[in-house]
């Protein structure tokens, strides 16, 4: 749950009554086995989570969704897979409102050097690699 709680202060800083608690939004992480995972965010207040680094919405977006994989790279190391998919809060022409998609992922090509490939609709496209020695 992210929020806040609403309160006043007096002259000295000092709170001196609480007024109520503010709801920005929620998120369900559940696990599915040693790295794998379902996790759900709805924002209240999308611009809170913006502005706080949390997670980057897009215009009219207040929801996603993620899938998380990993499993043993064929040389070594973890391979991992995080799936997210965006909702808009507007009626159109969007399946189900789904705003966009968006992938991270880093394969394992040696035991200590990886590709990492992000890429989100409609077309942003990231390759790099990680190499550790």
């Amino acid at each position: 749950m992210y929020g806040d709680v609403l309160s006043q202060t007096n002259s000295q800083n000092i709170i001196t009554s609480w007024t109520g608690i503010e709801i920005y939004g929620w998120k369900i992480h559940c696990s599915l086995g040693d790295c794998n995972y379902v996790e759900f965010l709805t924002a209240l207040n999308p611009e809170y989570f913006v502005d706080n680094g949390i997670v980057v919405f897009d215009t009219n977006e207040f929801e996603y969704m993620k899938l998380g994989f990993c499993g043993a790279g064929c040389c070594g190391g973890k391979y991992t897979v995080d799936l997210s998919v965006f909702f808009v809060n507007t009626t159109g022409t969007n399946l189900f409102g789904i705003s966009r998609i968006a992938a991270d992922m880093s394969i394992p090509v040696m035991s200590n050097f990886a590709v990492n490939v992000s890429f989100s609709t409609p077309n942003t496209l990231d390759i790099g690699w990680t190499f550790t020695f």
